[in-house]
Formats: structure tokens, C-alpha cells, sequence
């Protein structure tokens, strides 16, 4: 806990507070006299990417009021703020304390999810009112420009707490109001999160902090030799679900290929224990807990060996075409009959289930057996191009991540051993990645039917979050509280009608089971009629242009230089198209000075602060355009 207290006195000395901030576990909360009006912000690229500390309800009525911005790239309803009500012994959401009780998630778009209910519920003494704007695009577009909010807060002697929450944008007003009676003798809190959006003017006495040595989850440390360019892991035994990784490699324009052997647990025939990738961007190339008030990690993609996307599936799926795969067994299965009763179905499930099951078998005792692993994975651009075969069975994907950040690619697993895990460089000729070889016929897929319990249960299968056995990780958008689901299913895009959602309900999810496809499930029978007529030459096509930036023989993607001081970069583009650097806004100009000439780049620190440079590359006959971002940390 000693750094723990140091980054407490750090922060009361920051802000002049009166008094020692309170420690919570691995928590620090920043406390201060609230008549100095300090107030902090909070950004929120993804649903519970940030929240705060937990606001006391007292028996005096009380109200906290602030701003916010949603995101211009927002397109839906709860990309807005959200109210996370709960009791908890120290005030901290999602407490890891026995006595933590979440009660509900209220958003700004009026949906309200209480204890699994949300409507007004008189068997758990719930009361849920509502007041919708006439227009939700109009309001959303407001939301955009700027929201207010404002939270109502009271609780009476018999322990019934009542929040009202409304939410101005524009002309128009939303207003939700959650009442509820709380577990006697149990001390109530609502925090503040959101999804897409800014969040500004919170009282400084609801800030939080976690420290990076608290969040970062421990990982098996690869060895990297400078020699051969080859990084080695350890074992990485995983008996459970998201309690053991390879630390994270970096991905960058060079591409890798690595291997591994694998062996899944002897006391399992379940396709789902096995190794499964998780690609994603880090401050350090570790994995990380869910963090406050610090965007230190990102996941974009976590898929299973039976290539089944956990985390990213409304990027990363066959039906956009980022996720090929191949070897998948081919399994005919029954659809339900018009009429079917719950035992009819039942039975079809299991009849499915054995199909699917027996299909899989052979795979999954080459697993259990022990068998090798092999992938390739490179970065371009904004993309990170993955492929992955398990014996014959694979899938080339391909993941957007966040530009200007370094990203990372990381084993685990379930109920499977991982031994010999090594990258190295790819060679320049490789073969075919899996998946672009013929992909199975649609609707030939190991499918479940609906209902079937070939999908892992909570708690027991791949499907549950890092650090827990239910939870997704942070930096994914689907992020639950505890017990309810507030965030929207993967690939949703429909805006509710004023007074729905088409947000699930608490614990339901949009993530199509193990093996699914969104596919048509049959091939067209009538063929064209007539062939197109003026059928144009199909367009060559472009390599990829790879623009490369070196601080001596290194190659680098960040530097960090001091104020009065410069580095100078060699910049190359393998295309050899003209250079170009983008200029700085004024307020990076500050910061830095940037002089781009004869390809070499030239970075003067002036103060202290953090700016991104953009260098892009032409397009040629033979080449695509390309761009590459150079992130630029000056100290003093």
C-alpha cells in the first residue's frame, strides 16, 4: 500500500485539499472541502472505461449537477451517461467486499434495469417513472453540443431511496426517477459512467484513482533475444478462465509467426478449453484490470481456438468479412417444427448438441493429446492482420485498433497448457493464412440450436470476463455491472422509439453461440439468368505501403525527447512515394516544433506535454496511400 499513500498526498497537494484523502482497499478517493468547487472530467471511449466514486444518500435531499458531450462518432441512445446505484460498506462500484449489492443501472435515455426488472415492480418494492423527449434523434443530436444533467437524491427513515435523474439537451428533456427500499442498515451510492461521451463539472470528492502497480494483472514474461529476434515464453498453465497469459507482444509492421504445443485438460471434452488470442493496446504490453480515470488498456479481440470471438464480434465476424475461417466440421442439424412445446424443443436441442459434440471429437482429442499451434500477425495501418491454425482448424482476422497506439497480442486458454510459446520474424513468403482457402458451405456450420447448451455456462466457460467468471473485460463495449447488462449487444445500431430500447435487457446477449454463423443457411438455387453484360477488367491490385521512421537503427513508433532539446528520425517508405507530415494544431505547436526535410524528421521539445505526429505517403501505380502516427512525449 506505500505507493498507494504516496499518489494520496500527491493529489491533496494537487488540488489543496484540507485533508488526507481516504484510502478504499486499492482505491484512492480524492476528498476536499466542497466549497472550493473543484471538479475533474471523465472520458468515456468505452462503456465502464471510467466511473466515480460512489455520491452518499443521506435523509437530506440533495442534488449534483454536470455537463457532458457525447461523441460525435455516436449513433445510439445510451452513448450518454449512465447512474450506477448500489450499497457497498466503503462506496467504491463493484466493491470486491462481501457486503457490495448492485440495485441498478439508470441511463440517460430513460431505460432503467433494477435488479432485473424495468418497470415498476410492487413484489420488490420498486417504482420506476419516466418522461421520454419527443424526439430521440433530434435529442441525441443535442447530446452532442452539450448535455446537463442533474441527479436528485434523498432516502426516507424506512430506508426508501428515490433518485431522480434528468437529462437536458437542447429543447429537450429526459427524466428517469428510480425509487427503491434498500437492505436494512446498508448505507446507499450512486456513481456516474458512460459510454461515448465526456463527462465535466463532477465535485472533485467523487474522483478516483487506481495506480497501474494495483490493476495490472500478472502474466508469464517472455524472453526477447536480440540475436535471432525471437521472444520465448514459459509455461502458461490456464486450470480457469482468464487467470493466466503471456504477457503482450508488441504488433508492428514486421510480420511475426509463432507457435506453441498445447494440451487441454484430460478431465474435459469441451471444445472451448483450449488456447485462445487476445490482441490488444496497453501502456506497457500488459493486460490490466478495469481501471478509473485512465485509458491504460484496450482489448479488441479475444477468440477462441474453436474460432468463436469472445470480445470484438461487431468488428471481427465472417458476416463483414473480417473473420475467415476453415476446417470447422460440417454438422446437419434439426430445426425446430412450427408448434414445438418446451419438451419437444428440449429434445431437439440434445439431438443437436450430440451431433455437434460427436462432430468436434476428433479435434478435440488432438488437443488433448497435445498438439501444435501455429500464426502469423502483423500490423497495417490501423488494422492488425491475425491468422491461426489448431490442428486444420483456423481463421485469418482482421482487427481495427486505435491509431497511435502500440498493440498487442497475448495467449490464454481453459482448462489447457501452453508450452513452448515463440515469435519470430515471418519469412517474406509465407503460405496461404488459414481461412482463405474455401470457407465451409453456410449453413453447414457446428451450430447449436436455439436453446442448446453447447455455449458455456457463467462462470464456466470462455464466455466470462477478465479477472472474474462472468465479467468482460475493460475496453470492451459490453461491460456488465453486476448482475445487469448495460451496454449495447454487439453489432446493435437501431435507435429505440421514444420509450423502449433496443438495448438487451439485464443479463440477456445479442453474442451468437460457439460455432454460429450469420450466414445464409442455404445456397441460391436458380442461377443467373443471363450472364452481366460489360464486364470491366477487374482493378490491379495495390500492395500495401509500409512507411517506416528509425531514431538511429532502431525503429520506433514513440520517442521522448526534453524540453530545449531535439531527436531527429530517418523516415522511409517502402512504396518510395513523397513523404509528408501533417501540421500541428496551435496548441501542439507549443509543444513541440516539427520540421520535416529530405525525409528526415526533426522533433524540438518546448514543453513539457504530449503530441502526435502524422506522416503519410502517397499513393503509386504499384503502391495504397499509407499513413503512420509518431506519438511524442516532451519532458521537462
Amino acid at each position: 500500500m506505500r505507493k498507494t499513500k504516496l499518489l494520496a498526498i500527491t493529489m491533496a497537494a494537487v488540488v489543496g485539499m484540507s485533508s488526507v484523502p481516504a484510502v478504499y482497499r486499492d482505491v484512492v478517493v480524492a476528498q476536499a472541502d466542497e466549497t472550493t468547487g473543484e471538479t475533474f472530467s471523465l472520458d468515456e471511449p468505452n462503456y465502464l472505461a471510467a466511473y466515480t466514486a460512489g455520491k452518499k444518500v443521506t435523509t437530506d435531499k440533495q442534488t449534483l449537477n454536470f455537463t457532458f458531450k457525447t461523441y460525435e462518432t455516436a449513433t445510439l441512445n445510451w452513448d450518454t451517461p449512465v447512474l450506477l446505484v448500489y450499497t457497498s460498506d466503503d462506496g467504491i462500484y463493484d466493491s470486491k467486499n462481501t457486503n457490495y449489492k448492485h440495485y441498478a443501472n439508470v441511463r440517460s435515455d430513460c431505460w432503467v434495469d433494477a435488479e432485473g426488472t424495468t418497470e415498476t415492480d410492487a413484489s420488490k418494492n420498486i417504482t420506476i417513472n419516466k418522461t421520454y423527449p419527443s424526439d430521440w434523434n433530434e435529442w441525441l443530436k443535442a447530446c452532442k453540443e452539450e448535455g446537463k444533467a442533474t441527479v436528485e437524491y434523498q432516502k426516507d427513515s424506512s430506508n426508501k431511496v428515490t433518485i431522480k435523474y434528468t437529462v437536458v439537451a437542447g429543447d429537450y428533456t429526459s427524466v428517469s426517477e428510480f425509487s427503491f427500499i434498500a437492505d436494512e442498515g446498508k448505507e446507499t451510492y450512486f456513481a456516474v459512467t458512460g459510454e461515448l461521451c465526456t463527462i465535466s463539472g463532477l465535485p472533485i470528492d467523487m474522483k478516483m484513482e487506481l495506480s497501474n502497480e494495483q490493476t495490472r494483472l500478472k502474466s508469464v514474461a517472455g524472453t526477447y533475444s536480440d540475436t535471432d529476434k525471437t521472444t520465448t515464453f514459459g509455461q502458461v498453465k490456464c486450470d480457469g478462465w482468464w487467470t493466466n497469459w503471456s504477457n503482450g507482444v508488441e504488433i508492428t509492421e514486421d510480420a511475426q509467426k509463432f507457435s506453441f504445443k498445447t494440451t487441454t485438460n484430460e478431465s474435459t471434452d469441451l471444445r472451448w478449453n483450449t488456447p485462445t488470442t487476445v490482441v490488444f493496446t496497453s501502456v506497457d504490453g500488459g493486460l490490466y484490470k478495469p481501471t478509473t480515470s485512465k485509458n491504460l488498456y484496450k482489448e479488441y479481440s479475444v477468440i477462441r481456438s474453436d474460432c468463436f470471438v469472445i470480445t470484438g464480434a461487431d468488428t471481427v465476424n465472417e458476416t463483414s468479412g473480417s473473420l475467415k475461417t476453415t476446417g470447422i466440421p460440417t454438422v446437419e442439424t434439426k430445426a425446430y417444427p412450427d408448434g414445438a412445446n418446451a419438451d419437444e424443443k428440449k429434445a431437439i436441442d440434445d439431438e443437436n448438441n450430440a451431433k455437434i459434440t460427436e462432430a468436434w471429437k476428433p479435434w478435440v482429442d488432438a488437443n488433448k493429446a497435445g498438439t501444435e499451434v501455429t500464426g502469423t500477425v502483423k500490423r497495417e495501418g490501423n488494422k492488425v492482420i491475425l491468422t491461426y491454425l489448431n490442428n486444420g482448424i483456423g481463421y485469418t482476422a482482421t482487427i481495427p485498433v486505435e491509431e497511435g497506439k502500440k498493440a498487442y497480442l497475448s495467449l490464454t486458454g481453459e482448462q489447457c497448457t501452453i508450452d513452448n510459446l515463440k515469435f519470430a520474424p515471418a519469412p517474406a513468403e509465407s503460405t496461404p493464412a488459414p481461412g482463405t482457402e474455401a470457407t465451409p458451405a453456410p449453413g453447414t456450420s457446428a451450430t447449436p440450436a436455439p436453446g442448446t447448451s453447447a455455449t458455456p455456462a457463467p462462470g464456466t466457460s470462455a464466455a466470462p470476463a477478465p479477472g472474474t467468471s462472468a465479467t468482460p473485460a475493460l475496453g470492451t463495449s459490453a461491460t456488465p455491472a453486476p448482475g445487469t447488462s448495460a451496454a449495447p449487444a454487439p453489432g446493435t445500431s437501431a435507435k429505440p422509439a421514444p420509450g423502449t430500447s433496443t438495448k438487451p435487457a439485464p443479463g440477456t446477449s445479442a453474442t451468437p453461440a460457439p460455432g454460429t454463423s450469420a450466414t445464409p443457411t442455404a445456397k441460391p438455387t436458380v442461377a443467373p439468368t443471363k450472364k452481366p453484360s460489360n464486364t470491366k477488367k477487374p482493378a490491379k491490385k495495390l500492395k500495401s505501403a509500409t512507411i517506416t521512421v528509425k531514431n538511429g537503427k532502431k525503429k520506433v513508433s514513440s520517442v521522448t525527447v526534453k524540453a530545449k532539446k531535439s531527436v531527429k528520425l530517418a523516415v522511409s517508405v517502402n512504396s518510395k512515394a513523397k513523404l509528408s507530415v501533417a501540421k500541428l494544431s496551435k496548441k501542439n505547436a507549443k509543444i513541440a516544433k516539427v520540421t520535416f526535410k529530405k525525409n528526415k524528421l526533426t522533433i524540438k521539445g518546448l514543453k513539457k506535454g504530449k503530441v502526435s505526429i502524422k506522416i503519410t505517403s502517397k499513393k503509386t501505380s504499384k503502391y495504397k496511400a499509407a499513413t503512420k502516427t509518431i506519438k511524442v512525449t516532451v519532458k521537462k
